[in-house]
């Protein structure tokens, strides 16, 4: 079921797209390090001022051949959550037709028109449980200039303890665009929309 809402509103703090506070935590280190620039350098990226979140991050890069994404960084919590090694794999490997291009489809917009977008996920583990996620994808200037998307993956419960063997499927529950304007003399504020929300089918 698509949802389209067209709510905008300037904010001076993360939009309510984001909810998980690591995610809230990232988005506003990303908002500090680029300035009036659409995407910081990688090299302005500090991760002292991430603290707890550090081994959720992630960077991404858009593949010339496929025109997929990769995962160019996984932080160790993101593969210990996947329960296999991902940096170099193909990050949207087994998806839907439907929820593939969704996907995609918002990450080229982190990565080609420079706006963030949330993701959030809900994975079935080996032992049918279930792990609500959120992705925050930003794009962030590499040093050869091109962009690349970074962000984290951040779970809404404790799964270190759920002893799954891997994860079984993977739904997207909803996917959101941030759009980011500057505002005069206030380079914190940002005009945020919600241009689509999709409810995947399923039970809890």
């Amino acid at each position: 079921m698509q949802d389209m809402a067209s709510d905008t509103n300037i904010m001076t703090k993360p939009p309510g797209a984001v909810l998980h506070p690591g995610s809230r935590a990232i988005f506003r280190h990303w908002e500090a390090i680029r300035g009036e620039s659409p995407a910081p350098d990688r090299d302005d990226l500090d991760l002292r001022q991430l603290g707890q979140f550090v081994s959720w991050l992630f960077i991404m890069e858009r593949s010339p051949r496929t025109g997929g994404y990769v995962w160019r960084l996984a932080g160790s919590k993101v593969c210990e959550l996947w329960r296999r090694e991902l940096t170099g794999s193909e990050v949207l490997t087994g998806w839907d037709r439907f929820e593939f291009e969704t996907i995609q489809r918002l990450l080229n917009g982190v990565s080609k028109n420079l706006q963030p977008c949330t993701l959030r996920l809900r994975l079935t583990t080996s032992l049918g449980r279930i792990i609500d996620v959120e992705v925050i994808a930003l794009p962030m200037r590499a040093r050869d200039g091109s962009i690349h998307v970074f962000g984290g993956v951040l779970p809404f419960r404790d799964a270190e303890a759920l002893g799954h063997e891997r994860i079984a499927s993977i739904d997207l529950s909803s996917a959101r665009t941030i759009w980011t304007e500057p505002v005069p003399g206030d380079h914190a504020s940002r005009r945020a929309k919600v241009p689509l929300r999709l409810v995947s089918g399923g039970s809890d």
